[in-house]
């Protein structure tokens, strides 16, 4: 329900395997790369305009984003999501 507790879900990632790793949790605009000029869009599509709102407005989170795991190691993800809008939300 809107304006209800945030939602928590605590993820626990594991390197079982025999060599360190990085890991990392990447939002949209994290990804985003620099257009040349003549490439950008004049209007941003529903898509990205959902995007941006759910961004901007730290509906969901993620903490830590980023990591590295030396074999044998845990790490303890905590993941949020904030209940301001009504509807369904998506990354």
């Amino acid at each position: 329900p809107m304006e209800a507790p945030p939602s928590v879900v605590l993820l626990a990632l594991k390197n079982r395997g025999v060599v360190s790793l990085d890991w990392a949790f990447l939002f949209p605009s994290d990804q985003q790369i620099d257009l040349e000029l003549w490439a950008q869009q004049a209007e941003f599509d529903a898509t990205e305009l959902h995007q941006m709102r759910v961004q901007d407005n730290c509906v969901f989170s993620i903490s830590p984003k980023a990591g590295s795991l030396s074999p044998g190691q845990e790490q303890v993800v905590e993941l949020k999501y904030s209940h301001v809008f009504i509807g369904t939300d998506r990354l």
